[in-house]
């Protein structure tokens, strides 16, 4: 139980579904006196509790799946430790939209590949290059 609580808030956050982010919170709390005795034994659970306390960076990258750039944009956030961040590709925002609303203006400038990088779903220019995106993670 205690294992779900991190990828529930992430979901949560990513979707802006604040029922996830609820039960996520729930579970946190319905743990508190166990992990007041044994944080060590609940790293996961602490680290989802902070996940949920802070500022929350959404980075999206859209593009076509076989782009080169897109692959180096992937690789880069994936290389980097963001642990108050959550990532999703766009290469389909027809469908995407469904799940994540904002992705449906979060698309691929001029046929490139392209990425956002947001906090609290206030997102800053389009970058349209992995070096672009290193130097804003920085």
């Amino acid at each position: 139980v205690q294992t779900c609580a991190l990828p529930i808030s992430r979901l949560g956050k990513l979707t802006s579904r604040r029922e996830y982010v609820d039960i996520a919170r729930r579970t946190i709390e319905r743990f508190a006196a166990q992990i007041q005795h044994y944080p060590t034994g609940f790293a996961q659970m602490l680290t989802a509790a902070d996940f949920l306390i802070g500022e929350t960076k959404e980075i999206i990258i859209a593009g076509r799946a076989n782009d080169a750039e897109i692959h180096a944009m992937l690789r880069l956030v994936a290389e980097k430790y963001l642990p108050q961040s959550v990532v999703a590709f766009n290469y389909e925002p027809e469908e995407l939209k469904h799940y994540i609303e904002q992705a449906e203006y979060q698309i691929s400038l001029n046929n490139q590949a392209t990425a956002y990088l947001c906090e609290g779903f206030v997102c800053q220019m389009p970058l349209g290059s992995s070096s672009a995106l290193a130097s804003a993670l920085a």
